[in-house]
């Protein structure tokens, strides 16, 4: 029993190190501010959706917000067989806008997201591409940042952050913000030890020519999610000191929460199953390592509520959970949402179950996702 205590103990304080490690390229990012300089870059910004219609309207008016010269950027809409009212919404809303637009639709035959956005960029006519989701809402300033962060670095793909919104004031939706704290200032932190691990194409730009000599979402077009994660595996082998993070809060893309918990597992699952598909080994080292890290963390949670060996396990405990509560704060600070922190100590009880039940049915077991069920 010692040895095994000692061994999860152990990895728990690696874990937790590796946190701090990620804190630290964190703190290392400066946060950057809109310095009012003329436009320079032009941008085609691609939407993919598939049965929106509660959302696509929210998005459009935020994109007509946007403060950018309408001949520097147009936005791609393109239908993927959608099955509700969403492109007749789309018809509707676009005809009062402001920005320059197409709206595309993808054949029967061919599926996916990464099918609507390849055929979005084939068609797009600005050198510089954003994607984002029909379900977020972006702010007047976010096409700025991007141009003046291409203009004060020498970039092939630039990663913008993501943060909920919602109405909701219930646990679910605290527990959901926390999770994401947790994954974006991670994202951050890896980006500021120059080894970034993570993105979100929710807010993710980059350019068509430097997408096309990677041969775009050729090689994993058919998984069911993963558009920014397999695209920057092929960045980073391609331009691997020429993809930078855009921490800025003006850059914020905000997207809705999942409401229920049936839609939550069902978007984790989809996240984790396509883990296996990396190509990269930080990557895949990485994912093991924090399955490894909750699995001996959860282990030893057990045994404090058994009583025993506490005087080893409550410490290690103890380190973990204050190493998280900092990256999860300093997160959440900077995306200006910190009220959810005093669910805390909750989420952290219960997040080590969340992550190794996600991670063992993702690898098993069929979902479902926009109405199209996915096979393991």
């Amino acid at each position: 029993m010692e040895i095994f205590i000692f061994i999860i103990s152990t990895i728990v304080f690696l874990y937790s190190l590796m946190i701090l490690l990620l804190i630290a390229g964190f703190y290392k990012m400066s946060e950057e501010t809109y310095k009012t300089e003329a436009p320079v870059n032009s941008f085609s910004i691609m939407v993919p959706f598939r049965n929106e219609e509660e959302n696509l309207e929210i998005l459009i008016e935020s994109l007509n917000r946007i403060e950018y010269p309408l001949n520097k950027f147009e936005v791609i809409f393109i239908n993927d067989n959608s099955e509700d009212h969403s492109l007749e919404i789309a018809n509707k809303v676009l005809k009062f806008i402001n920005f320059n637009y197409t709206l595309l639709s993808q054949d029967k035959d061919i599926l996916g997201k990464k099918a609507a956005l390849t055929l979005g960029i084939e068609n797009a006519n600005h050198p510089w591409i954003i994607t984002t989701d029909a379900d977020c809402t972006v702010q007047p300033l976010w096409l700025k940042l991007y141009d003046q962060k291409i203009e004060e670095k020498e970039v092939k793909m630039l990663a913008g952050p993501v943060s909920y919104y919602s109405h909701s004031s219930g646990f679910l939706d605290a527990f959901q913000k926390l999770d994401l704290a947790g994954l974006m200032g991670s994202t951050i932190g890896s980006f500021g030890i120059g080894n970034p691990v993570m993105c979100n194409g929710a807010n993710l730009l980059f350019s068509k020519e430097s997408f096309n000599e990677v041969s775009g979402y050729k090689g994993n077009i058919s998984i069911s999610s993963g558009d920014d994660m397999f695209l920057m595996e092929k960045f980073k082998l391609r331009y691997p000191d020429k993809i930078r993070y855009l921490k800025a809060n003006g850059a914020i893309v905000f997207t809705t929460a999942m409401v229920g918990l049936k839609p939550l597992i069902n978007q984790r699952i989809r996240w984790s199953a396509k883990s296996t598909q990396y190509g990269s080994f930080m990557i895949k080292f990485t994912g093991i390592f924090v399955g490894t890290g909750n699995l001996s963390f959860l282990a030893l949670l057990i045994l404090a509520i058994l009583g025993i060996s506490l005087r080893n396990v409550i410490p290690i405990i103890a380190l973990k959970l204050i190493i998280n509560f900092w990256m999860i704060k300093i997160t959440s600070n900077f995306l200006r949402d910190s009220k959810k922190l005093i669910y805390y100590p909750i989420v952290a009880m219960i997040y080590p179950f969340y992550v190794i039940g996600i991670t063992i049915i993702s690898q098993f077991f069929t979902f479902e996702w926009k109405g199209r069920r996915f096979e393991k």
